[in-house]
């Protein structure tokens, strides 16, 4: 099923992306060309093709992408590119026979106000709300608290934010449990293989220290001028991936591989308390 661009329902505390194209005097053509380029990049890398895995891998992973969020390199725009968002909705073609799912773009007023009368840029937190996507999980836990001063501020300011407060809520609890770690011990350190996303894309774009630019810049044409054949500079940062790729324990490069070695482990400790036994048994 096809994905056209078009309008489509948002959240009531959000901006579309054509009332950011207003306010910000973006002609209306180059608007939808970067909507167009950021939802077929974005359709490329998700390995979910769904509209739902698609929307879920954008907003995720694929809005702090340079290469797949192209509202980026619009100048007006990067300030606050990076919390811009997709949302995919299920509709008709306007002949009524024909099935299709329409993608708009949109931001959150809070966001866009901020930069707009205080200048304030938009930074993606760290600890990422989008992970606790309470939409995306299957097991959901009902806790009762009694209302006071904290649980009403706390609900006004994620309703100023326009965040969703179950995301806020579970994000809170895992900043509370990390820096109690004393008491709660240690958790989330296992890998999970469903949230990592494939990008097979060729092109690599990423921002890299100026000087440090320079120098391989420079180290390179000085290369070329006594070698031959020439390296390029995509072949020399393949090359230095590909080394620092090695170096990476094998726990994030090969988890297959990984699974196979502990298993290895598990056996060899499993003989030799075999082996003891036997022993202790011959004396």
């Amino acid at each position: 099923m096809a994905n056209i661009i078009g309008n489509c329902s948002i959240p009531k505390n959000c901006f579309s992306i054509y009332d950011i194209a207003g306010y910000e005097k973006i002609p209306k053509n180059k608007i939808k060309e970067m909507m167009k380029l950021t939802l077929q990049r974005a359709t490329e890398a998700s390995t979910n093709k769904s509209a739902s895995g698609i929307e879920t891998f954008y907003n995720n992973i694929g809005c702090n992408d340079s290469y797949i969020n192209y509202f980026i390199y619009h100048q007006k725009l990067q300030p606050f590119a990076k919390a811009i968002r997709l949302t995919i909705e299920k509709s008709m073609t306007k002949n009524k026979f024909k099935e299709c799912q329409y993608a708009n773009f949109y931001i959150h007023k809070q966001v866009y106000i901020d930069w707009k009368k205080k200048g304030i840029e938009y930074e993606p937190t760290k600890a990422n709300l989008s992970v606790f996507d309470s939409k995306s999980r299957s097991n959901k836990t009902t806790i009762t608290m009694p209302t006071n001063y904290v649980i009403e501020h706390f609900k006004n300011v994620v309703k100023q934010l326009g965040m969703n407060i179950s995301e806020v809520t579970i994000t809170a609890i895992d900043c509370f449990m990390k820096s109690h770690s004393d008491i709660f011990g240690k958790y989330g350190t296992e890998i999970d293989e469903n949230l990592v996303q494939e990008n097979k894309s060729a092109f690599v774009f990423g921002y890299v220290d100026k000087e440090l630019n320079n120098k391989i810049w420079q180290a390179i044409q000085r290369y070329n001028q006594v070698n031959t054949p020439p390296i390029k500079y995509g072949e020399f940062l393949e090359s230095a991936l590909a080394e620092k790729l090695k170096r990476l324990p094998v726990k994030y490069t090969n988890p297959k591989l990984f699974e196979e070695y502990k298993e290895a482990l598990r056996e060899n400790e499993k003989l030799k308390k075999e082996l003891t036994g036997i022993e202790q048994k011959s004396f």
